[in-house]
């Protein structure tokens, strides 16, 4: 079986006269002994004989193209099919009349909601009553310090002054920004600096004796300069008589006495 296998591999190249040596050999003696690749090799003569085309049957080029002329000139052309005009027209007039209905759409469909333009969140200028309304609530607010300063000099307008030969205890400056000065009223003045102003120190104390019972009532004022001097202090008793207050003067110097502020002097008299 292999060997008939290996011969008709073989047959091709044997029928063309290809197969040379040995191969050539072992195919003639195994044709010899194998019928059936004997039958095999006849077939394949037999079909190579009738295809070989006869001698003088083949065309020339020429001919063929000639031919091929005549055969399409005799071939009757394909009628085409009318086109009418108003086919035509009716497909432009759908395509506009799609356009036309897309423009329309686009035009009606509400803006975006995107972000404001700078324009859309442009803020308009104040008005000259809202300008107003402003620069009087800054003064408003500017006069509560004064007004405060005010009401205390009422109060102490029937204080009286201590004699100028004596001296004044020492106290420590405050500390206090001095007020901003209120806006001009017009727009083309410059505001000028306020000179300096004075610092005040309040304090109010009460006497009581072993008992709890008030004695006395102590109120004091002094006010200090822009460096922190004392230039005048205020003193008002109501019976300076029935208690000894505490005092940081020196002995010779005992008429002025030195109340903290807020505190209440218990000491026995």
């Amino acid at each position: 079986m292999i060997r008939c296998l290996l011969a008709r591999w073989w047959l091709e190249e044997y029928l063309e006269d290809t197969l040379e040596g040995k191969r050539a050999q072992w195919v003639q003696a195994h044709l010899r002994q194998c019928a059936s690749c004997a039958q095999e090799l006849a077939w394949r003569r037999s079909l190579q004989q009738a295809l070989k085309p006869a001698p003088g049957a083949t065309p020339s080029s020429q001919e063929m193209w000639q031919e091929f002329q005549q055969r399409l000139a005799g071939r009757p052309l394909p009628a085409r099919p009318p086109r009418f005009v108003w086919g035509r027209l009716e497909t432009a007039m759908l395509a506009a009349l799609g356009v036309l209905v897309a423009v329309v759409w686009w035009w009606n469909q509400p803006l975006s909601p995107s972000k404001p333009t700078a324009s859309r969140v442009a803020v308009p200028p104040p008005t000259e009553a809202v300008r107003l309304a402003e620069e009087n609530a800054l003064r408003d607010r500017k006069k509560q310090p004064r007004d405060l300063m005010a009401t205390s000099s009422q109060r102490l307008a029937s204080a009286v002054p201590i004699h100028q030969g004596r001296r004044s205890p020492t106290r420590p400056a405050v500390a206090s920004a001095p007020p901003v000065p209120a806006p001009s009223e017009s727009a083309g003045q410059t505001a000028t600096p306020a000179a300096p102003q004075v610092i005040a120190s309040i304090a109010y104390a009460e006497v009581r004796d072993a008992q709890g019972e008030l004695v006395s009532r102590v109120f004091w004022q002094a006010t200090y300069d822009q460096y922190g001097q004392p230039q005048a202090v205020y003193i008002e008793v109501n019976d300076p008589s029935s208690a000894e207050v505490e005092t940081n003067v020196p002995v010779e110097d005992r008429s002025v006495p030195d109340i903290v502020a807020g505190g209440d002097d218990t000491r026995r008299p």
